[in-house]
C-alpha cells in the first residue's frame, strides 16, 4: 500500500498521459484508496474538456451506427430505463461486440468499488465524491483509447487483490496429530445400526459362535431342509391364498380372455402394492376393484389405459384381499379372472413379520438362494422367485436353485 500521497508533477503527467504502464499502475493503486489525491486528480484531469476532444479527434473514424451513451448504459445496469429505450439498447447490445464488453466492465467496476473500505470523514461526501470520479472516468475510458483501457484493467486488478486480501483468513488451521485412528468397534457398531453386516464374509465368525448369522439363525434349520430335500414345503402362509374358484367370473370366450400377472397367491411387503395385469387386445381402458374375503369393495381404481395400477392409500396389513380387472371392449365390460381361473387373492406382511425380516434379509443380503428359501417360508412367493432366479443368474449352486425355484412354483397351484 503507498502511503505517501501523489506529487504534483505526478498527477499532472497523469492527466496529460505522460506516465509509463508501471507509474500508472502505481499511480492508480493509489488513487483507489486516497480520496484528497483522487480529488485533485479529478480537478486536474479536464476531464470534460479532454472527453470533447476525444470525441472530436475520433470523429472520422465513427460509422454510421450509434452506440449508447454512458448515462444510457448506466441507465441499463440501474433498470431505469423505459420498456421501448431498454428493448432498443438491448438489441444493440446483441449485435455490439464492444458495448457489450463495456457493459461488462462498467458493472464489474461498480462491483470493485463497493469492496473499497469507507475512509474518514462523511459518507454521504465521500460516496458522493467516489460516484463523480469514477463516473467521469468511466466516461472517459468508453471511448476505447487503449491507454485508459489498460488503466481500467489495472483497477480492476488491484480490486480483486484487496479484496482477496480482506477475505484471507487470519486463523490457521490446526490438526490434531495425537488423533487416534477410529476404534474398530465403534465402526461395527455402527455398521449394524445402518443395516450392514461387518461379517458380510460367511466365513466370518458371528456373536452366535458359529458360521452362520445370529440374527438369522432361526430360519437356519430351515434353509438346511430346503437345500437338503432340494425343494421348499408348502408354507402356512399362503393357504388362504390358494384362490377358490372365482364368484365374480367373467367372460368365457377365449377372445375375451386376459390373465392378471401380479400379486396372485403371495404374501407381499408393500401396502401399496403395484397390480398388473395383461393386456387385452381392442380393450380401451382398464379398471381395478379390491375386495375383502366377504367380497365388499374396498378400493376401486380410476379407468386406466395402462396394464398396471397403484391405489393412492395404503391397504392394511395382515389382512386376505381379492381383487379383479374390468376391461372395456367395444362398449362392453370384460372380467378377468375368467373360468376356470381362480380368484386372484393377496396377503400383506403384517407389521411385527416385517420387522423380523428386515434384519434377516440384510444378514442373508449375500446368498440369493437362501434368501429365496426365508421368503418361501412367509409365504412371499414372488420375493422368492425373484431371488431364486437371481441366484440362477449368479451361478450360485444354479442346479439346486432350479429345483427350488419349482418347487416354489408349485406352491400356488
Amino acid at each position: 500500500m503507498i502511503n505517501e500521497h501523489l506529487s504534483s508533477n505526478t498527477i499532472e503527467l497523469l492527466s496529460g498521459g505522460g506516465l509509463s504502464p508501471a507509474q500508472l499502475l502505481t499511480a492508480t493503486s493509489h488513487l483507489a484508496t486516497c480520496v484528497e489525491c483522487r480529488q485533485k486528480a479529478s480537478e486536474r484531469a479536464d476531464v470534460p474538456g479532454r472527453t470533447q476532444q476525444l470525441h472530436t479527434d475520433l470523429q472520422p473514424l465513427s460509422t454510421e451506427i450509434s452506440h449508447p451513451d454512458y448515462e444510457q448504459l448506466e441507465g441499463y445496469l440501474d433498470d431505469s430505463l423505459s420498456f421501448t429505450d431498454r428493448e432498443s439498447l438491448k438489441r444493440h447490445l446483441d449485435s455490439c461486440a464492444a458495448c457489450l464488453k463495456e457493459v461488462h466492465e462498467l458493472e464489474a467496476l461498480r462491483d470493485n468499488l463497493r469492496t473499497y473500505p469507507v475512509l474518514a470523514g462523511s459518507t454521504a461526501t465521500l460516496k458522493k465524491e467516489r460516484e463523480s470520479f469514477w463516473q467521469r472516468t468511466s466516461s472517459f475510458l468508453r471511448l476505447r483509447a487503449p491507454q485508459f483501457a489498460l488503466l481500467a484493467v489495472a483497477v480492476t486488478l488491484i480490486a480483486v487483490i484487496a479484496v482477496l486480501l480482506f477475505k484471507r483468513p487470519t486463523t490457521p488451521l490446526v490438526t490434531n496429530k495425537n488423533s487416534e485412528p477410529p476404534n474398530s468397534n465403534e465402526a461395527n457398531q455402527n455398521s449394524q445400526v445402518a443395516g450392514v453386516n461387518p461379517n458380510a464374509n460367511g466365513d466370518q465368525p458371528t456373536p452366535d459362535g458359529s458360521g452362520n448369522s445370529a440374527v438369522a439363525a432361526p430360519y437356519q434349520s430351515l434353509i438346511q431342509q430346503a437345500m437338503d430335500a432340494q425343494k421348499v414345503n408348502t408354507s402356512s402362509a399362503i393357504r388362504d391364498l390358494i384362490g377358490k374358484e372365482s364368484k365374480l367370473l367373467g367372460s368365457s370366450e377365449e377372445q375375451d380372455r386376459f390373465a392378471l400377472v401380479s400379486p396372485v397367491g403371495t404374501v407381499i411387503r408393500s401396502a401399496r402394492p403395484t397390480f398388473r395385469w395383461q393386456s387385452l387386445p381392442g380393450a380401451s381402458s382398464y379398471s381395478v376393484a379390491i375386495l375383502d374375503s366377504q367380497l365388499n369393495v374396498v378400493e376401486q381404481g380410476s379407468p386406466t389405459g395402462k396394464a398396471n395400477w397403484t391405489p393412492l392409500q395404503p391397504l392394511k396389513r395382515n389382512v386376505v384381499y381379492i381383487w379383479q380387472v374390468t376391461a372395456l371392449k367395444d362398449g362392453r365390460e370384460v372380467i378377468a379372472p375368467a373360468a376356470p381361473a381362480r380368484e386372484a387373492r393377496f396377503k400383506i406382511l403384517s407389521a411385527g413379520k416385517a420387522a423380523t425380516l428386515a434384519p434377516v434379509t440384510t444378514e442373508l443380503a449375500g446368498s440369493h438362494l437362501k434368501l429365496g428359501i426365508v421368503y418361501a417360508n412367509e409365504g412371499l412367493l414372488d420375493d422368492a422367485e425373484q431371488e431364486l432366479r437371481a441366484a440362477i443368474a449368479a451361478g450360485e449352486d444354479p442346479a439346486l436353485a432350479r429345483k427350488l425355484l419349482q418347487s416354489v412354483k408349485q406352491m400356488r397351484r
